[in-house]
């Protein structure tokens, strides 16, 4: 990725380029009742064969105070993508061409109107914000590989994304309009809140959270109807150390809860240290048809300048049993980031008995990352 501080139009431009090369020796498929008539309908993780892609994106933004203080912010990106396609299971939905191609031109603004409160020693900013994106529809949905757009969590953070697929394999189209209002509050005694609650609308063109793809994403995510689920988020940062934030996704309709989380980190010392709880109310693409629950926490500490020992574990409330768990070292400094880490799924999680894991993982601030992983096989553990 790479910007220039040249004004082009008055604004900003960034490009950025993604390459991705995926061979897989097997198909991993799953079932999932899509439409609710007791047929599952079969859907893919990964399809046998090579696959490679090729995406390029240009944006360019500028932002413009109006009259009583709104902010405007228009906005345009282009993006292209070539797609090398040799799959060796020929029954999956994939086009027949080896090799495709797809644009998205993409044109909005966003606008916003801060209004300050100040009451005694404390203030308050209350933001109404919304933002309208117009693109033409999402082409060969559904006939494209999809191997890293298949996680897709609708929550607060994704409000104001231009783009809220998780990866390249999947594009956003149509036009869509996001909105919600933003809150910041700032105590004399360094305490604060932030949080944020909002909608989004798809106006016009095909949806794509609708458009069923090899992986069936969006299908359950709270953005496949026209208005979205609402999401939201509110934080409080104690000024002490100890932050706590809450997270929500509410039904349309109902305004039911379908996902929270609520999550806690503190630093003290060498050591940083977090915990959460999740709750979820189906996800059938998970394999989670009915609500469920889990709790996990963090813990990382620097024990030698530069160098740390991290560690993750994870617990299903719902079926009473320990998920996940891993441990790691890694060393930092202000060039790069080396980390070796083990891992281990319980096989309630993973279609291999309690899975276990080695993961290498790079990072060079100004050159980029290189991960891998290899697998250990089942542990012979219960």
């Amino acid at each position: 990725m790479c910007s220039s501080d040249l004004p082009v139009f008055g604004g900003q431009y960034t490009v950025s380029a993604n390459f991705t090369n995926v061979t897989r020796s097997k198909t991993d498929n799953f079932f999932v009742d899509s439409n609710g008539d007791g047929i599952p309908d079969t859907y893919y993780h990964g399809v046998a064969g090579d696959f490679a892609r090729y995406s390029a994106q240009v944006d360019w933004e500028k932002k413009i105070i109006g009259p009583f203080g709104q902010v405007f912010t228009p906005f345009a990106y282009l993006r292209g993508d070539a797609f090398s396609i040799n799959p060796t299971d020929h029954s999956t939905p994939l086009t027949d061409q080896t090799t495709a191609f797809r644009g998205m031109p993409a044109a909005g603004i966003e606008w916003s109107l801060p209004v300050l409160a100040t009451v005694g020693q404390s203030t308050h900013v209350f933001e109404p914000m919304a933002q309208i994106i117009v693109r033409p529809n999402e082409t060969m949905a559904g006939q494209l590989p999809n191997e890293d757009a298949q996680s897709l969590v609708w929550d607060d953070s994704l409000l104001f994304a231009k783009d809220k697929f998780s990866g390249y394999d999947r594009l956003e189209g149509g036009t869509r309009l996001n909105a919600g209002i933003h809150y910041l509050g700032t105590f004399s005694n360094g305490m604060s809140i932030d949080g944020v609650f909002g909608q989004s609308y798809q106006l016009a063109g095909a949806n794509p959270f609708a458009s069923a793809d090899l992986a069936d994403t969006g299908k359950f995510s709270g953005l496949e109807t026209d208005a979205s689920d609402y999401v939201g988020r509110i934080a409080l940062d104690t000024g002490l150390g100890p932050r706590i934030a809450a997270h929500g996704r509410f039904d349309e309709k109902t305004f039911d809860l379908n996902r929270a989380q609520i999550e806690a980190t503190n630093v003290i010392g060498p050591l940083t240290a977090s915990a959460s709880y999740i709750y979820l109310r189906s996800d059938p693409n998970a394999g989670i048809d009915t609500e469920s629950s889990a709790a996990s926490a963090a813990a990382s500490i620097n024990f030698i300048e530069n160098w740390r020992l991290f560690g993750t574990v994870s617990y299903d409330l719902t079926k009473n049993a320990l998920a996940s768990d891993s441990l790691g070292l890694a060393f930092d400094n202000s060039c790069l980031t080396l980390a070796l880490a083990y891992s281990e799924v319980r096989d309630s999680y993973s279609d291999i008995p309690n899975s276990r894991q080695v993961t290498f993982r790079l990072m060079m601030r100004t050159l980029g990352e290189t991960s891998g992983s290899a697998s250990l096989g089942p542990s012979g553990g219960s």
